[in-house]
């Protein structure tokens, strides 16, 4: 039996690693900022997975619907909150924007 391959150069081999690592390190550099987001949607998926289950189960075994629906349900779970918190902060800033254009505002020792 004849041995076809063929001798591999160690520059070659060394370069091969080197382009390798370096790809990872750049997949890693740009997905890093999404880290924290993949494991929070992880986390909120793994909570909520038997409550798409039963929902799955009343809307008559469709998964398609039983997702439109907890994605709505799961929007605005997050929105409301966060709108009601934006609202409160406006409502809020009125004293102290008025306070730091009048002068009136002044720092605790």
């Amino acid at each position: 039996m004849v041995n076809f391959r063929q001798p591999r150069d160690i520059a070659q081999v060394l370069l091969s690693v080197l382009f390798l690592a370096i790809l990872i390190v750049a997949c890693l550099w740009i997905v890093q900022p999404f880290i924290l987001g993949f494991a929070w949607a992880g986390t909120i998926v793994i909570a909520t997975w038997p409550i798409l289950l039963r929902l799955q189960k009343l809307l008559w075994g469709r998964r398609s619907l039983a997702v439109l629906v907890m994605t709505l349900l799961l929007v605005l779970l997050f929105i409301i909150p966060i709108a009601l918190l934006v609202n409160s902060i406006v409502d809020g800033s009125g004293p102290l924007i008025h306070a730091v254009t009048a002068g009136d505002m002044t720092l605790p020792d």
